[in-house]
């Protein structure tokens, strides 16, 4: 979210909630809302900062929602701000301490709103399936996933890194040629198991070590502070993955420091979260170089009781590449988060991830 085009909708909402009260309410359905229906966390993108800011992307998430509830822990007042597809405002309203619960208006494809975290306010924004969603979710979702419901967090480097869903000041990857916010391996992840996502900490060229790339680019990323912000407000993470180490091996860094700080990044992320499951992420081969640190990987996981899910199989290799990598050699395109989403999903089930 560094450059102009990223940060357009942050300038645009900040000047409307200046102007305050300049629309309607959005059609309001009260604060009881529809219990029949199934509620889920909704996926933001967010600017942090002193307000910090979030926004809902309606066209962008996992599945189709007929109802929005935002509850803020403070009584304070507070406006959201609906926005068309061009980032103009097509309604808007003052909010105060009770939960408010409404239906977005037609051609409403973003909300955003303010929230001081500094001064220790959260929100918890979540969405009532629609019955179209319901549906979706039943028919894309294994049923006998014990996955759906919890929540998923990712520690990861540009892999995982897209642009307005990763933390202020860290380098994004994506978008990038044909890849969308749905291409992501982790929002295909957690739409076939049914998981919600909570928080995405990843950075291009980010890794364990100071080797890595994004040390010298964006300046050191504090491993003790990465490790400890997996979670979005109030929401805490039931399941982890760890996707990182490769850019340490580019970096050049030496073997032994490199399995030291990946073996202390995996125990301090257990012991900020002593309750979440968490998969280590080994790399596909594309031929750019011999990555050993995949067995090392397979071992660390074995010997701190965590998951493993094993990309390297997941069939992208240097003879077929061309087909799954874009031309950088190195990322993933639509067709490789495909194939790479659908294998991280089989690790899963075959991990005990069904309760058949």
């Amino acid at each position: 979210m560094k450059d102009g085009k990223n940060r357009t909708w942050i300038r645009t909402v900040t000047a409307l909630a200046a102007v305050g009260g300049i629309l309607g309410l959005f059609g309001c359905t009260g604060t009881a809302g529809n219990q029949q229906m199934e509620r889920v966390p909704l996926l933001m993108a967010y600017e942090q900062g002193n307000p910090s800011w979030y926004m809902i992307d309606l066209t962008n998430q996992i599945y189709d929602f007929s109802e929005i509830t935002l509850d803020y822990s403070s009584g304070a007042s507070h406006e959201i701000i609906g926005l068309d597809s061009q980032m103009q405002p097509v309604d808007s309203a003052a909010i105060g301490d009770k939960p408010f619960v409404f239906a977005p208006e037609e051609g409403m494809a973003y909300i955003a709103f303010s929230v001081d975290e500094a001064g220790g306010e959260s929100v918890s924004a979540e969405g009532t399936l629609s019955q179209e969603g319901m549906e979706a979710r039943g028919q894309n979702t294994i049923a006998t996933s014990r996955f759906a419901g919890k929540n998923m967090s990712v520690l990861g480097d540009s892999i995982s890194a897209f642009a307005g869903y990763i933390p202020t000041g860290y380098e994004p990857q994506y978008p990038s040629g044909d890849v969308g916010i749905p291409d992501m391996w982790w929002y295909r992840v957690a739409g076939r198991l049914g998981m919600n996502v909570c928080k995405i900490n990843a950075c291009s060229g980010s890794g364990v070590t100071e080797y890595a790339w994004a040390y010298r680019s964006v300046g050191r990323l504090p491993s003790d502070v990465r490790e400890a912000d997996l979670h979005q407000m109030e929401e805490q993470p039931d399941v982890i993955f760890i996707w990182l180490g490769a850019n340490d091996v580019f970096g050049g860094a030496p073997e032994d420091v490199i399995r030291e700080n990946y073996r202390n990044t995996v125990e301090k992320t257990q012991e900020n979260y002593p309750k979440a499951e968490i998969y280590l992420c080994t790399y596909y081969n594309t031929g750019s170089e011999s990555i050993w640190l995949n067995e090392y990987i397979r071992q660390l996981s074995g010997e701190l009781g965590v998951g493993v899910a094993d990309v390297e199989r997941c069939g992208i290799t240097a003879e077929n590449s061309e087909k799954y990598i874009q031309s950088d050699g190195l990322h993933p395109n639509k067709a490789g988060f495909q194939l790479i989403g659908a294998w991280i999903t089989e690790e899963l089930l075959k991990d005990g991830g069904s309760n058949a």
